[in-house]
């Protein structure tokens, strides 16, 4: 009788162990890239994460604070690069351009993730291969033309905010 109840206490000390150790998990990542912009009204800015252990992937924070977080987490993938941060004018929209390796791809395979998010319209707008994150795979024209509209809208704001500066040094 000793040794059943020695047993179900290393047992229940165990599950206990392994039930902490899973939901601290997502506290365990390595800050990949940060920025914060702040301005006199809100605290603007990013933070994207990769996770350490258990886990394979990283987390993506969108920030407008006081009021706005948005957290994207985006699983079973590897080492994450930041190849573009682009901030349009007065801080309006933020431009993220990532990409990263598929664990196990021992071609050296890549995709790629455009992340565009319009802090004064609270509108997000992603571009990846798969249509959204983790869709169907686009064929390659298609991707191009997905890509393409995405950079277009960025640019078709910054002419917006330009043509604004423009009219109102004007006045």
């Amino acid at each position: 009788m000793p040794f059943l109840r020695t047993y179900l206490v290393i047992l229940a000390a165990l599950l206990l162990t392994v039930a902490a150790v899973v939901s601290l998990s997502d506290h365990w990542t390595a800050t990949i890239a940060a920025e914060d912009r702040p301005s006199a009204t809100r605290n603007l800015g990013f933070t994207i994460e990769q996770y350490r252990w258990p886990m394979t992937g990283f987390k993506i924070t969108l920030y407008a604070e006081p009021a706005m977080r948005l957290t994207y987490r985006i699983p079973g993938r590897h080492s994450l690069e930041l190849q573009q941060t682009r901030w349009l004018p007065n801080n309006r929209a933020l431009l993220l351009h990532l990409r990263w390796y598929m664990p196990m791809d021992s071609i050296g395979r890549h995709e790629e993730a455009i992340i565009f998010y319009d802090f004064d319209r609270a509108t997000l707008r992603t571009f990846t291969p798969y249509g959204a994150l983790g869709g169907a795979t686009l064929d390659e024209t298609t991707a191009r033309k997905e890509k393409d509209g995405l950079l277009q809208a960025v640019r078709n704001i910054e002419l917006e905010l330009l043509h604004s500066a423009k009219t109102n040094g004007a006045n």
